[in-house]
C-alpha cells in the first residue's frame, strides 16, 4: 500500500488559485462556516485506483466529479498498473509501453484529473510514480537506484576446502564473504495464516561463535579461499528489479521478502562513521527478517544466524537498521527539499514495512502518512506516529483508510467510520479512503468494473455503490468536520511515553489515556525543549515524560532525559530500571552508561514507581488529564487549543460497546456540542464548573463520537440559557417501547440495492396516564445502523443521522392524523457479487476473494431490530430553591 503523493499549497499551481478565488466568491459577504462545510483541503480523499494511461479522460474527470459531488475533498490520482505488475499482466490489447506512467497517454489523463479539480473546487494529490511500480526505467549504472543484497551459502566440513566456483557468482557484484564456526543447527518449521491464506515457514536456524566469524572483503577473497570453517556465507548485491531513481546513493522503496536486505551502497563508511566497525563482517546476521515487515513472516528467510553471546548479535542488528533510517533520512530530506523547491511538499508513509524506528523518520516529511491496515485500528500503534509528528509540528498528519484483506464490496460505512473513529483517537487528522474505481470500460473486464487487487482488498467506491447517494456523502461529510477540528489550532497531550524501537510495533497496547510515545531520535529536535516544567511548550506541551522497564535507553537518549529532568520536567520511570540499548558501537562506554543512569534516578524530578501506578505517580505530582473521564466502558479523547480564535475541542470517541458517564475538562469557557453529522452547534445545557474545570455528563453509544467545543466569548447566531442544569438524573431521557414498535429486516440474499421501508401512526399519542400533559413532540429512534440509512417523514427529508445513535427530533414535520415515515437503507454490493463471482473477469484476470476472507460467506444488510417512535413533554423547569441551577426531566 505504500505511496509517495503530494498536496497542494496555496502557492501551487493555478489549480489551488482558483479554488482559493472560488472560496472567496462563495463567502463574500459573509463569514463562511467552515464546521458546518470545510474546505475541499480538509475533506477526505478518495486514493483513484487509474488502472493505466488507456483509459478515457472524460470518464476520469466524470469520477472525480462525482466524488466531489458527495462531499470528497478530491482525489490521490493513482496509476495502479496491477500493483506495478505484482498482480498480473495488462489485458490483451493494452500495451503499458505505450500507456506506461510519465507517457502521452499518461499525462493527457494527468492533464484531465488537473481540469477537472479546478473546475470543481477540489484539492489533488498525486503520486510520484506507478503504484508499486516504483519508477521509470534507468540505465543500471545510474546513481540512486535501489540494490538488494542477496546471500548464498555453502557448508564446509572440517578441514574440507572450498573448489570451484562460488555460490551465486556472475548473479551480481558480490559484496563480501564471511566465514564462521557453527555451534548448533536446527531445522525450523511451523505454520500459520498468512495474506494468502495458511503457510507452512521453514528455515535453518544457526548459532555461530563470535570468535571464529571472519570477514574477507571482495580484494582478498582470492587469497583466503580455502581457509574458512564450517559455513561460507557469499553476498552478491543486485540490482532489484522494481527500483526508482533517488537523489542519493540510497535508496529505500521495493524491497522484497524472501531473505534479500535493503542495501546501503556506503555501508562500509557509513558503518565505521557511525559505529566504528565494518558491516560486512556481521551480514549475517542481519539477512533474516530485515526486509518487508509485513509480509516476511511468511518468508523471512532461509537461514537465520545469531551469536553465542547474550543478546545473540542483536546489536549489530540494531546498529544495521540504525544505519539504514540514516540513509533513508537523508533520501527523504533531498526529496522533500526538491519538491519545495518546484512549490510542492511530500507526503509518504514513512519507512513503511521497513525493519527501522518508524518514529524517528517521521518528522522528515511534510504530511506523514500511516495506514488502517498497519496500524490495525490500534489507537497506541497510532500513537507512536502521531507523537513525533506532533512534537516536530506537523498539521497534517494522514492515514489511507479503509484496506481490509477479503473485504472487497462488502466493508460498510460504519466500520470504515470505526477504522476513522480509533485513528483520530490516535492522533491522525486527515484520510485518504481506499479507494475510488475507474467507473468506466476496460478491456477483459466485466461488471462491476475494474476492481483494484482483483477483489481480495477493501474498498471499491463509486457510483456504481448503492450507497453512493444515499448515505456515503454524509459519512463523508462527518469525515471533514472531524478533520477540520483535529486540525484546528494545537493538539495538546498530557504525557510523553519514551519509545525507542529497534523496528516499530504498529499493534502497541494501550497504556494511558492521553498520552504520546516519542521516540529517542526526536528528543533532540528544536521542538524538544522544556519550559515551565513542559516539554514542546509550543506544541504538545507533555506535562511529564514516562519511561518503562520494558525500554531501552541509547547513550544519547540517556543525555537528553538528564537534560529534561534538570530543566523541570517531571520524570517517571516505571515498573523498574530500563536497561541500554543493544548496540556494538565501538566508540561508547557501558561503566559511563552505567553511572550516567544511576545518576538520572538520584534527582529531584525523577520518580520510581511500580508497575500500575503511572496514574497515581502523575496524580501526586498534581498532574491531571485536561479530558478526564468517568465512565463505565472506554472513551478515548483528544485536545485541541486554538489561542488565536479563542477556541479549544474535545473529541471523545466510545469504543465498541455502549458506555455512560461524564468527561472533566481542563477549561471554564462556555461549552458547546459541535454535531458532526449535521453541522449544528447548540450549548452545551447540562454541565457544572468547579474552578477551572468543567464536567459534562454523556451517554453515547459504541462507534458514536462527541465534539465539545469551548469558547471564551459566545457564539455568534447561537443563544444561550439563562441558566444551565447543574444536576442531572442517572437517566434524563428514557426511550420505553410503545406500540408503534416495527421489525424491519432485509434479509441475506443475494441480492444488494436498496430496501424502502414505510410505516404509518397517528399522531398526536395518547397523553400520559395520570397526567394534564400533553405529548408536544416525538424523536424517532432506529437501531444501529449496518451501512447507512436516509429517512423522510411526510416526505420532509430528515438531517443526516448518527449511524452509531440513530436518532431524531420529528416534532417539526409531524402533522395530527396520519402521519407517514419512509427509511432507504442500502446495502453493500456484495451479497449479488458473491453469486456471479465464476462469471467475473478483471483485466483478463480471476479473482482473489480468497485472500482474508470466506468467498461464501454473506454480508446482513437491511434495518435490523426496533424502529420507535417516542413522544416526549415539554416541561417548564426554573430554580429551585436549593440550587443555583435547575433541575428537570425531560
Amino acid at each position: 500500500m505504500k505511496l509517495l503523493s503530494l498536496f497542494t499549497l496555496e502557492s501551487t499551481f493555478a489549480l489551488l488559485a482558483t479554488c482559493l478565488q472560488a472560496e472567496a466568491f462563495r463567502t463574500c459577504g459573509q463569514r463562511h462556516d467552515n464546521f458546518l462545510d470545510p474546505p475541499a483541503g480538509q475533506r477526505p480523499r478518495f486514493r483513484y485506483w487509474l488502472p493505466d494511461g488507456s483509459v478515457e479522460p472524460d470518464v476520469v474527470k466524470s469520477d472525480i466529479r462525482a466524488a466531489g459531488g458527495i462531499g470528497a475533498g478530491g482525489v490521490e490520482f493513482l496509476p495502479f498498473y496491477n500493483y506495478g505488475g505484482g498482480l498480473g499482466p495488462p489485458p490483451a490489447g493494452v500495451n503499458w509501453s505505450t500507456y506506461g506512467f510519465g507517457t502521452p497517454a499518461h499525462l493527457r489523463l494527468f492533464t484531465a484529473a488537473l481540469k477537472a479539480h479546478n473546475e470543481t473546487g477540489l484539492a489533488l494529490d498525486f503520486s510520484l510514480g506507478p503504484n508499486q511500480g516504483q519508477g521509470v526505467p534507468a540505465e543500471p549504472d545510474t546513481e540512486g537506484l535501489q540494490w538488494d543484497l542477496f546471500a548464498e551459502t555453502l557448508s564446509i566440513t572440517a578441514g574440507g576446502r572450498l573448489t570451484g566456483t562460488i555460490p551465486g557468482w556472475g548473479t551480481g557484484e558480490l559484496v563480501a564473504a564471511v566465514s564462521s564456526l557453527v555451534i548448533s543447527r536446527a531445522n525450523v518449521s511451523y505454520n500459520l495464516s498468512g495474506v494468502q491464506g495458511p503457510t507452512t515457514v521453514r528455515y535453518q536456524d544457526l548459532v555461530l561463535d563470535k570468535q571464529k566469524v571472519s570477514g574477507t572483503v571482495v580484494q582478498d577473497l582470492l587469497a583466503s579461499i580455502g581457509n574458512y570453517g564450517e559455513r561460507l556465507f557469499f553476498y552478491p548485491v543486485n540490482l532489484t528489479e522494481r527500483h526508482e531513481i533517488t537523489m542519493l546513493n540510497y535508496c529505500r522503496l521495493g524491497g522484497q521478502p524472501g531473505g534479500s536486505l535493503y542495501y546501503i551502497m556506503d555501508a562500509s563508511d557509513r558503518f565505521e562513521r557511525m559505529f566504528g566497525y565494518d558491516l560486512r563482517r556481521y551480514l549475517p546476521l542481519v539477512m533474516f527478517g530485515n526486509n518487508n515487515i509485513n509480509l516476511q513472516n511468511t518468508e523471512p528467510g532461509s537461514t537465520r544466524c545469531v551469536l553465542n553471546t547474550p543478546d545473540g548479535g542483536q546489536g549489530y542488528v540494531n546498529d544495521y537498521r540504525a544505519a539504514l533510517a540514516e540513509g533513508y533520512q537523508e533520501y527523504l530530506t533531498s526529496l522533500s527539499d526538491w519538491l519545495r523547491s518546484l512549490g510542492l511538499q511530500l507526503s509518504s508513509q514513512v519507512s513503511y514495512n521497513m525493519p527501522m524506528d518508524m518514529e524517528a523518520s517521521i518528522p522528515y516529511v511534510d504530511a506523514p502518512e500511516c495506514e488502517s491496515l498497519q496500524f490495525a485500528d490500534k489507537v497506541d500503534g497510532y500513537r507512536q506516529f502521531s507523537g513525533p509528528a506532533n512534537l516536530a509540528g506537523k498539521n497534517v498528519i494522514s492515514n489511507e483508510l479503509g484496506a481490509i484483506f477479503g473485504k472487497a464490496y462488502r466493508l460498510t460505512i460504519p466500520e470504515l467510520l470505526f477504522s476513522m473513529n480509533q485513528a483520530v483517537a490516535g492522533g491522525v487528522n486527515q484520510f485518504v479512503i481506499h479507494g475510488l474505481s475507474y467507473s468506466g470500460d476496460y478491456p477483459q473486464t466485466t461488471w462491476p468494473g475494474y476492481t483494484a487487487f482483483r477483489y481480495a482488498v477493501s474498498d471499491m467506491f463509486s457510483p456504481k455503490r448503492p450507497d453512493w447517494n444515499h448515505g456515503l456523502g454524509p459519512a463523508l461529510d462527518y469525515m471533514a468536520r472531524i478533520q477540520h477540528v483535529q486540525q484546528t489550532g494545537v493538539p495538546l497531550t498530557d504525557v510523553a511515553f519514551f519509545n525507542k524501537q529497534s523496528v516499530t510495533d504498529p499493534n502497541a497496547g494501550t497504556i494511558y489515556q492521553s498520552r504520546d510515545l516519542i521516540s529517542e531520535g526526536k528528543l533532540s529536535s528544536l521542538y524538544a525543549v522544556v519550559r515551565d516544567m513542559t516539554l514542546a511548550p509550543d506544541g504538545p506541551r507533555f506535562q511529564a515524560m514516562v519511561v518503562l522497564r520494558s525500554q531501552n535507553l541509547t547513550d544519547s537518549g540517556l543525555r537528553r532525559l538528564a537534560e529534561f529532568a534538570g530543566q523541570g520536567l517531571p520524570l517517571i520511570i516505571a515498573s523498574g530500571t530500563p536497561g541500554r540499548f543493544p548496540s556494538e558501537n565501538t566508540t561508547t562506554d557501558r561503566d559511563a552508561f552505567e553511572a550516567a543512569l544511576a545518576n538520572l534516578l538520584r534527582h529531584e524530578n525523577v520518580s520510581q514507581v511500580p508497575e500500575g501506578r503511572i496514574a497515581d505517580a502523575l496524580a501526586s505530582l498534581n498532574l491531571t488529564p485536561r479530558v478526564g473521564v468517568r465512565t463505565n466502558g472506554t472513551w478515548y479523547t483528544t485536545w485541541r487549543e486554538d489561542r488565536k480564535a479563542g477556541m479549544s475541542y474535545a473529541y471523545v470517541f466510545c469504543d465498541m460497546r455502549p458506555a455512560s458517564g461524564e468527561v472533566v475538562v481542563e477549561s471554564s469557557d462556555i461549552p458547546y456540542f459541535f454535531d458532526a453529522w449535521t453541522g449544528d452547534r447548540k450549548p452545551v445545557l447540562n454541565y457544572r464548573k468547579d474552578g477551572n474545570k468543567t464536567t459534562i455528563p454523556l451517554d453515547l453509544a459504541g462507534n458514536q463520537t462527541q465534539i465539545i467545543a469551548f469558547s471564551k466569548e459566545p457564539l455568534d447566531g447561537i443563544v444561550l440559557p439563562d441558566f444551565f442544569a447543574t444536576k442531572w438524573p442517572s437517566n434524563v431521557m428514557g426511550y420505553a417501547a410503545n406500540s408503534n414498535e416495527a421489525l424491519l429486516h432485509m434479509g441475506s440474499s443475494n441480492s444488494s440495492g436498496l430496501g424502502y421501508y414505510s410505516a404509518n401512526f397517528t399522531w398526536p399519542s395518547i397523553p400520559t396516564k395520570g397526567s394534564n400533559a400533553t405529548a408536544l413532540g416525538a424523536y424517532i429512534e432506529f437501531p444501529a445502523v449496518l451501512n447507512a440509512i436516509t429517512v423522510t417523514v411526510n416526505r420532509a427529508r430528515l438531517p443526516p443521522l448518527d449511524y452509531a445513535h440513530p436518532v431524531a427530533n420529528i416534532a417539526p414535520h409531524l402533522v395530527d392524523g396520519e402521519n407517514r415515515v419512509v427509511a432507504v437503507v442500502p446495502s453493500t454490493m456484495w451479497n449479488y457479487v458473491r453469486s456471479i463471482l465464476p462469471d467475473f473477469e478483471n483485466a483478463g484476470l480471476d479473482h482473489l476473494t480468497n485472500i482474508g476472507s470466506d468467498p461464501d460467506s454473506k454480508t446482513e444488510n437491511g434495518l435490523v431490530g426496533s424502529v420507535r417512535i417516542v413522544p416526549y413533554e415539554i416541561l417548564r423547569v426554573g430554580l429551585s430553591r436549593n440550587d443555583a441551577g435547575c433541575v428537570g426531566n425531560a
